[in-house]
């Protein structure tokens, strides 16, 4: 199954990518700054059970033209319809007895959509292994200081950010933050 996430970069972006893999699903993020039709035409074709987003970018993909076949369940970032499943609703309870989903290292676990979307690429668990490769070796991280932080400047919709700085930063203990492409690092 596909979790498709269109959400800015912060904190429902990384929940929902964490929270898709646990699931054994297979996670599609869409970029805040994509075209809305794009969006609409890879949810189309992708068939995903769930669309996590927030309000205004929601509301502006409904708006979009083009035939949107709605047979995923939204989950809101922010005021919810009565046919939307509110985020917060994920952690109001601990999930007891849940256990993460075992999938082999060649499963799928990340499909992105080109900005023309005439090419997709499916991904599988065995690429993160290279990116962990070069984030030791490019970022030169003291591996066992934790205190350390990973910045990104890009999108957490493309895969040299999701997979070369985020998840390698999780996976190595450190903090992930992100910086607009404005803001100046000294």
């Amino acid at each position: 199954d596909v979790v498709a996430c269109l959400c800015n970069q912060g904190f429902q972006t990384a929940i929902s990518q964490l929270g898709t893999y646990k699931i054994g699903a297979i996670f599609a993020p869409f970029s805040p700054l994509e075209q809305k039709n794009i969006v609409i035409h890879a949810l189309n074709e992708c068939q995903a059970k769930a669309f996590i987003t927030q309000r205004s970018l929601w509301d502006s993909c409904e708006k979009a033209p083009g035939i949107f076949n709605k047979d995923f369940t939204v989950i809101m970032s922010g005021k919810c319809c009565k046919s939307e499943v509110p985020f917060a609703r994920g952690f109001a309870k601990p999930a007891r007895g849940f256990e993460a989903e075992i999938t082999p290292s060649d499963a799928a676990v990340i499909l992105l959509y080109s900005s023309n979307i005439d090419k997709k690429v499916l991904y599988s668990h065995q690429l993160l292994q290279s990116y962990l490769t070069s984030a030791h070796l490019v970022y030169d991280l003291d591996l066992d200081d934790t205190r350390q932080t990973v910045w990104t400047a890009s999108e957490w919709s493309q895969i040299a950010s999701i997979l070369g700085i985020m998840l390698a930063g999780w996976y190595f203990g450190h903090t992930v933050e992100t910086v607009s492409c404005s803001t100046r690092i000294e």
